[in-house]
């Protein structure tokens, strides 16, 4: 029967390239190559070098096999770690995130009664209250094999008002949309996994007559496999 001496594998992201490697006693001529890729599907072919195209990222265990013209086989199996391409981690969740918070708190009719915009850069002049959504951090938050990102986002809340009451009614709000509802948002490339309001804190101004509040949002995103 064939003996397999070794299974190299090659991956470029989901992409699998396995070269199997054979001796035979009786020869290889009209030997046939097949490898069960260990998600349900098997490719075979008359050369030793098969190709196969995954859906998912992860550890996959395959298992090789030559056999001869005389209907003798030989087995190997073989592990490949089909990890994403470097390549596929650019595509930054950042302002995909920031648009879907801005088109969800401006869907709302409640909210935007509320305040007379939701805006970036504010615009000069711009007539309070309003809500501005602030600076990020983010930093990875990877899966074996796929890209997530953990973000921190900060919404301003300011208001012309001698009290806080204003404010906190508006960022009551600003957490009915946005805590605890990942599903809500829609974030290009990417699925938002959690959003968990994190803090609400009136911020003291020089001004007596300036509110200012700020609403921290942490979110977990991960991207979607094309």
């Amino acid at each position: 029967a064939p003996t397999i001496t070794a299974v190299d594998v090659a991956s470029d992201g989901l992409q699998v390239e396995v070269t199997i490697t054979a001796t035979d006693p009786d020869g290889l001529d009209d030997a046939t190559y097949r490898v069960d890729w260990g998600d349900g599907t098997t490719t075979s072919g008359s050369t030793p070098i098969l190709t196969h195209a995954y859906a998912t990222f992860g550890v996959k265990a395959i298992l090789a096999r030559v056999t001869d013209a005389g209907g003798l086989s030989g087995y190997a199996a073989a592990a490949v770690d089909v990890q994403a391409a470097p390549g596929d981690g650019s595509q930054s969740p950042i302002h995909p995130v920031q648009a879907a918070i801005h088109a969800r708190l401006t869907g709302d009719n409640t909210l935007m009664g509320m305040v007379t915009g939701v805006w970036d850069q504010v615009p000069e002049p711009a007539v309070k209250p309003y809500v501005r959504i602030g600076d990020h951090l983010s930093i990875p938050d990877n899966d074996h094999g796929g890209f997530g990102r953990n973000i921190t986002v900060t919404v301003h809340v300011w208001t012309e008002a001698r009290g806080n009451a204003d404010g906190q009614a508006i960022a009551r709000r600003i957490g009915v949309l946005l805590d605890h509802r990942p599903r809500e948002l829609t974030v290009t490339g990417h699925r938002v996994v959690s959003i968990r309001n994190e803090f609400d804190q009136a911020v003291p101004t020089t001004d007596p007559q300036v509110r200012h509040h700020v609403i921290r949002f942490r979110i977990i995103t991960s991207q979607v496999e094309e």
